[in-house]
């Protein structure tokens, strides 16, 4: 791999956690060819087409994602709201179970399911929006949501290794 690229993807992952979803476009798919077995690559791609409202291109780059890594919930989000956003409930509502499955609580993927039981309140209206899309899949402004759970998840499970540590002990 030339250095090039390793600078390109970085470059690329620094403009991801800003927002600029144009520029990661501009980085990355000119570089198909050397990333084409990466799957960090095409989920950059999906999600930064997502966020940009390209669902077409977005689905493409993420299916190809979960061909690499199939079982990365963080592709598994953004193929559930592809899904609804194509009308397939039924695989949205499968891909939401199957994270839950995966990963018990999760939120995102409850909220996913949440989403649809509210579609279904509202005489079954079927169409889902972009800023919908983008609320139901792992981002810069899901984070700030779901970071104090991890922090609590973190220093609850540092607890419970101490208090293993000190049976053993």
């Amino acid at each position: 791999v030339a250095s090039g690229v390793c600078i390109d993807k970085y470059s690329a992952e620094k403009k991801f956690r800003n927002g600029r979803f144009l520029k990661v476009i501009e980085i990355l798919e000119p570089r198909i060819f050397e990333y084409r077995s990466n799957g960090d690559f095409y989920y950059y791609l999906g999600y930064s087409y997502l966020h940009t409202g390209d669902f077409i291109k977005a689905n493409y780059y993420l299916k190809r994602a979960l061909q690499l890594e199939p079982g990365d919930l963080r592709l598994l989000y953004g193929d559930a709201v592809l899904q609804l956003k194509k009308g397939e409930t039924a695989g949205a509502i499968r891909t939401w179970l199957r994270i839950r499955e995966m990963n018990p609580g999760d939120e995102l993927a409850g909220a996913g399911l949440e989403f649809l039981r509210n579609m279904e309140k509202k005489n079954g209206e079927k169409e889902i929006s972009s800023e919908e899309c983008c609320r139901l899949v792992p981002g810069r402004d899901n984070r700030k949501r779901f970071r104090r759970k991890i922090v609590l998840f973190s220093a609850s499970a540092l607890v419970a290794a101490v208090i293993i540590c000190m049976i053993l002990i």
